[in-house]
């Protein structure tokens, strides 16, 4: 049976403010929707999903009625029995207006006009019928074809269609048609409980190395609406797609935002930290360069050797036992390397006992580590120097060793000599060649040793060495020839300084262009020098390795690093081209470029990147190795495809 109104008018206006359950005069008070009359149908929405609508003119002389709290079995017409059923998660609460089934006939240009103080989103329920012309129009967007209408005698089921309106002024046609049912309006802030958003993470990964970002957002399960992700990787780039792969060319600790719009309006952000501080695994911290071969400590704590395989370059790749190795010494026939828990694993030669598989100090922990022909030997973190192996004549090789005046801050192993530098910035060394010596001006700050020479560093930049001398190795005294030595490096039977502008300078026996005047690194700077048999290896800026000299056990290898000059933007479209460049580490092979996902784009001669289909490109760039170069590390580039 229809429900009684106790008051019906019929004036042009009506004016109600949204929240309060009273009307004006010329308005219908429903019992159903009065706050003051029932207690089944109260508000149920938090104050931040209501949206005031004010001002509410109906064209057609009828009244329409405004409420809050839409719920399950809330009026659909003033003019019908009808209800709502199954009212979806998103629209519970929502304010809405009831409006007349009658007046979808209506001939006028615009049926009803009302005020909302906030951006909303408009829906329009429809229950029966094609969609009204005038709804696309409008720029109203079918959402979902199943809300509810509870008719007396079946469950009917509308149509819903959404726009985003801003605060102000809404004005709505009539349908004009009496194939159709009339519409009703629900209204609901934009973004309220609609979509949520999670940017994943936090991540980690090296620098110069892609992160895969998985971001994902969520909308009510009702509320199908297609999403865009737009991402701030937070270091000037950006990207889009729920999954993009960003690379971070800087070591550091990130913030990446994530922004997740829906198409109707709906806009969430999240973010995730993103920590690059790391340097890539492949990256160099340290070499050292034995007699037929040499090793390197990498970013993931392995060590890596090369060269005469009967030595300590084998195996090629020495994993720690424990955490990761942070410094590694290299000699003739055996190897050591300190882990970053204070401890050393040795691998080689290990006659009378000088290359054990672990090593703990006898007390506190090591520093340092050291090899030298028959023995190996370790800083503590106490100052003093702990040696193992060869025990033969204890007055040359003691097996702990403490300075004479203050204590070691950092060590030095010849052929048969050991060397250490005091706090005070004398050296003390003892073995074969067993003296203490002080600069001649300042202090020495550094000291290296050969196969029967020392060199050691002052403060003010200038070199002193001693012992042996005959292929000019070991100078009593040597400045460099521009600037300042920074650093300095003993081999076999040559020496090398680090200049200030990190051009390496040597001299010594150069038989093998292990010493040349001047040697300029291929890219960046040297920051770390090492000098072997007849070989010198050095460090550079970008964390690479170069190595030259005696070459004939494959020990001076030089590494290779790729870098791209010239890549697609973050985005491209299909149909579009984009090319792409980049520089080599040194060798004569060339840098390749392959695409890694051919449905998505394809290379051509140029390299150029044609993308054919939307999704994600990824290009994979490698250079071959060859006779004096390890192949380079590959590079992978990507970049998200869309259809313009």
């Amino acid at each position: 049976m229809p429900t009684i109104f106790p008051r019906l008018c019929r004036a042009a206006l009506c004016s109600l403010v949204v929240g309060i359950g009273a009307c004006s005069d010329n308005a219908i008070s429903d019992p159903q929707l009065d706050p003051e009359t029932s207690g089944e149908n109260r508000a149920v929405a938090s104050a931040a999903n209501t949206v005031n609508i004010t001002d509410l003119q109906v064209a057609t002389g009828y009244e329409y009625v405004v409420a809050t709290g839409l719920t399950d079995s809330a009026r659909t017409y003033i003019d019908r029995p009808y209800i709502y059923d199954e009212v979806p998660r998103f629209l519970q609460g929502a304010t809405y207006i009831q409006t007349r089934q009658s007046d979808r006939i209506a001939t006028l240009d615009t049926l009803m006009t009302f005020r909302i103080d906030r951006e909303a989103v408009v829906f329009l329920t429809l229950r029966s019928g094609s969609e009204p012309e005038w709804f696309s129009q409008a720029g109203f967007r079918f959402v979902r074809d199943h809300l509810y209408i509870n008719k007396p005698t079946q469950l009917g089921r509308t149509r819903l269609y959404a726009k985003v309106f801003p605060a102000g002024q809404v004005a709505l046609p009539p349908i004009g048609d009496s194939h159709y049912d009339m519409y009703t309006v629900i209204v609901r802030p934009v973004g309220d409980g609609v979509l949520s958003a999670d940017a994943g993470g936090p991540y980690s990964a090296a620098a110069r190395t892609m992160v895969q970002f998985v971001g994902t957002a969520e909308t009510a399960p009702e509320f199908d609406l297609a999403l865009t992700y737009t991402w701030d990787f937070g270091d000037g780039h950006s990207g889009i797609g729920p999954g993009p792969g960003h690379t971070y060319e800087s070591p550091g600790n990130y913030t990446a935002r994530l922004e997740v719009t829906d198409s109707m309006g709906h806009t969430v952000t999240a973010t995730a930290k993103v920590d690059a501080s790391s340097a890539p695994w492949y990256t160099v911290s340290q070499v050292s360069t034995g007699e037929g071969y040499a090793c390197a400590v990498r970013a993931n704590g392995y060590v890596n050797c090369w060269g005469q395989s009967d030595y300590g370059a084998d195996p090629s790749t020495k994993t720690p036992s424990v955490g990761g190795f942070v410094q590694v010494a290299a000699h003739k026939d055996h190897a050591c390397a300190l882990r970053d828990d204070g401890a050393v694993e040795c691998w080689g030669n290990n006659v009378d006992g000088r290359a054990p598989a672990l090593r703990t100090a006898r007390t506190g922990v090591y520093t340092q580590v050291g090899v030298g022909d028959f023995q190996s030997c370790a800083l503590r973190d106490d100052g003093a120097v702990e040696c193992w192996g060869y025990e033969g004549e204890l007055w040359r090789y003691p097996l702990e060793k403490g300075a004479q005046r203050g204590y070691f801050t950092q060590l030095a192993f010849g052929n048969r000599h050991i060397c250490a530098l005091r706090i005070d910035g004398a050296v003390e060394c003892w073995g074969l060649y067993k003296s203490t010596r002080k600069p001649a001006s300042g202090k020495f700050v550094q000291v290296t040793a050969g196969e029967n020479h020392t060199c050691a560093l002052r403060d003010d930049g200038g070199v002193e060495c001693w012992y042996l001398n005959q292929f000019g190795q070991a100078p009593p005294t040597r400045s460099a020839s521009t600037g300042s030595f920074v650093a300095v490096e003993a081999g076999a039977w040559h020496t090398c300084g680090l200049r200030s502008d990190g051009v390496a300078e040597c001299w010594g026996g150069n038989g093998w262009g292990q010493a040349p005047a001047t040697r300029t690194a291929f890219a960046g700077k040297y920051r770390q020098l090492s000098g072997g048999y007849y070989f010198t290896c050095a460090v550079r800026t970008d964390d690479a390795f170069e190595c030259w000299g005696k070459h004939r056990e494959n020990q001076a290898l030089s590494e290779q690093r790729i870098v791209p000059t010239l890549l697609p933007p973050d985005t491209g479209y299909v149909g579009a081209s984009y090319p792409m460049a980049a520089e080599g580490g040194g060798s004569p092979s060339p840098v390749r470029f392959r695409s890694q996902t051919r449905d998505v784009c394809r290379l051509s001669e140029g390299p150029t990147v044609s993308a054919i289909a939307p999704g994600i490109c990824r290009i994979r760039l490698d250079q071959a190795g060859t006779w004096r170069y390890f192949g380079a590390p590959r590079v992978d580039v990507s970049f998200r495809v869309e259809v313009p």
